[in-house]
Order: C-alpha cells, then sequence, then structure tokens
C-alpha cells in the first residue's frame, strides 16, 4: 500500500480472535493465576478470582451453548447483566465465535432495551436472572415480546418477534 494516498494494507487475508490472545496464550503460562478478580457490591460477599484457565472454559461453554442454538458470526447479541463477572465470559464468547454484541446497561428501562434489540435486529439477549445467564432467542415477525425485568414479566414492546425460546445456561 502507500501511505501517502492512504491506500494501507496490513494482515491483509489475516485472522485473528482477539480471545486467543486474551485467554489461549495463558493457559501454559499463567493458567492457574488470577485473570479477573471481581469485587461484589455487598461488601458480605467475598471477593470471586477467576484464573485464566477457569475463565478460559466458562467463555468455550458460553461459546458452544451459544453456537449449538445456532448464534454464527456476524450475528448480533445484546448483553444486558448487572456488572457480574459472566457479563465478561458473555463478551469474550460473543467475540471468540464472531457474534457482534452490544453492551446494554442493565439499569435501562426495558422500553430502552427493546430499541437496542430492534436497531441491531439482535438475535440473541443474554441477561441473568440471580446469578443464572438467561438467554433469550428471538425470531422476528409477531408483535410484542415479555422480557424478565425485576422479577416480573413485562411488555417491553412491539416490533416483529414471532416466537422466543428462553433457557438457563
Amino acid at each position: 500500500g502507500d501511505f501517502n494516498a492512504l491506500d494501507v494494507k496490513w494482515f491483509e487475508n489475516g485472522k485473528l480472535n482477539i480471545t486467543e490472545n486474551i485467554l489461549d496464550r495463558h493457559l501454559f503460562t499463567k493458567g492457574n493465576d488470577t485473570a479477573i478478580l471481581w469485587e461484589a457490591n455487598d461488601p458480605n460477599e467475598a471477593a470471586k478470582a477467576i484464573t485464566y484457565r477457569a475463565l478460559y472454559e466458562q467463555v468455550c461453554q458460553m461459546s458452544h451453548a451459544l453456537e449449538s442454538q445456532g448464534v454464527t458470526k456476524g450475528d448480533r447479541v445484546i448483553i444486558y447483566m448487572p456488572m457480574v463477572p459472566e457479563a465478561a465470559v458473555a463478551m469474550l464468547a460473543c467475540a471468540r465465535i464472531g457474534a457482534a454484541h452490544s453492551v446494554v446497561f442493565a439499569g435501562f428501562s426495558s422500553t430502552a432495551l427493546a430499541d437496542r434489540i430492534d436497531d441491531c435486529g439482535a438475535k440473541v439477549v443474554l441477561t441473568s436472572y440471580g446469578k443464572r445467564i438467561f438467554v433469550c432467542f428471538f425470531v422476528f415477525l409477531c408483535k410484542e415480546v415479555w422480557m424478565l425485568k425485576l422479577h416480573f414479566f413485562v411488555k417491553v414492546s412491539i416490533f416483529p418477534i414471532i416466537r422466543t425460546q428462553y433457557f438457563f445456561l
């Protein structure tokens, strides 16, 4: 390429998966070292240390679960979770399979969440219920969707969905 003509090429036809640099390369040298040290908002709850090896296993488990449900490279995924380690696992799992992800602050209203789902054409919403990850798959064609919000199912918006499938990871 030519830098002056703004025709720069770098790593042309190369393939890179960022999760390999974040996780895989550390397994043999730092596998038992802490990758994430999470402090809960509740001072009575113990801190959680996740090693590179444990993080790698959780990311692989979630990426395989997403793939088994038909999520592929290029699909859009909304991550609607509180600040918990599983949110980082979800982000890395999406990156590992090449699915674009959008992190939506868990304090957003159900209408704001629905707008984001609609705007990006999300195939999946990853959220949580207590300490369990809750996965919502959408097939777009119907008129409404119900989402779990503060332990109650509420109607969030009118946009095209015909089927919603829920399961816990």
